[in-house]
């Protein structure tokens, strides 16, 4: 045992086998089947305690698979699940841009990276008509962007990956996506990796290609 997975606040499983790529920020671990054997309850909200790290970190389950007597999940990095939306310097003002246009203001936005980090990946909170404007319709800004339809395999998918829906033959121009937080002044240039439903909104989660600050 490495360490233990908790989902919403209570102890679910310890944990076989962590492995971590610290520049992208992707997780594999591998629990015992016979504590979580299904992936639903992976959804909630899900912290990893590893007893190399000081602290524990909240991730976000990709998929999941049993083989065996084990349950296999891949995760991403979210970072420590203290990190608060309102934070000494108020209300987090985040935003969603596209080709340098501001689109709308996300919520919930968590970053396993930090300033000086190439790599790795967020998830955020995205307005329900917003994000179908950016996705619904081949000429959609978004409507590209993904893996082709039907050649995903998401039997085991917890957080959909995104599928391609703009025909082969009519490509769409892909728009540079960023979030800027102005309140902790950065910027981050991002690519849209896979969606799920939260309450009112979209939860999205991205890669991050790369973290500035806003000067």
């Amino acid at each position: 045992m490495v360490g233990w997975l908790y989902i919403d606040g209570i102890v679910a499983a310890p944990i076989r086998v962590l492995d971590t790529d610290a520049g992208s920020g992707m997780l594999s671990l591998a629990i015992a089947k016979k504590f979580v054997n299904r992936r639903e309850p992976l959804r909630g909200s899900t912290l990893i305690e590893y007893r190399g790290w000081q602290h524990r970190r909240e991730v976000r389950c990709l998929s999941a698979e049993v083989v065996g007597d084990e349950m296999l999940i891949d995760a991403v990095d979210l970072g420590m699940p203290d990190e608060v939306e309102d934070g000494p310097g108020g209300p987090a003002e985040d935003w969603l841009v596209l080709d340098g246009r501001p689109l709308a203001q996300v919520h919930g936005f968590r970053a396993g990276g930090g300033p000086g980090t190439v790599t790795g990946h967020c998830v955020m909170r995205v307005p329900l008509a917003v994000w179908r404007d950016l996705r619904v319709g081949d000429r959609a800004p978004l409507s590209g962007v993904g893996v082709p339809a039907g050649v995903s395999e998401d039997g085991a998918m917890i957080t959909p990956l995104l599928q391609r829906h703009a025909p082969v033959h009519d490509p769409v121009h892909e728009p540079v996506v960023e979030v800027v937080r102005l309140r902790e002044r950065l910027r981050y240039r991002v690519v849209p990796l896979a969606t799920d439903w939260c309450e009112d909104a979209t939860l999205l989660v991205c890669r991050v290609d790369r973290l500035e600050g806003l000067g």
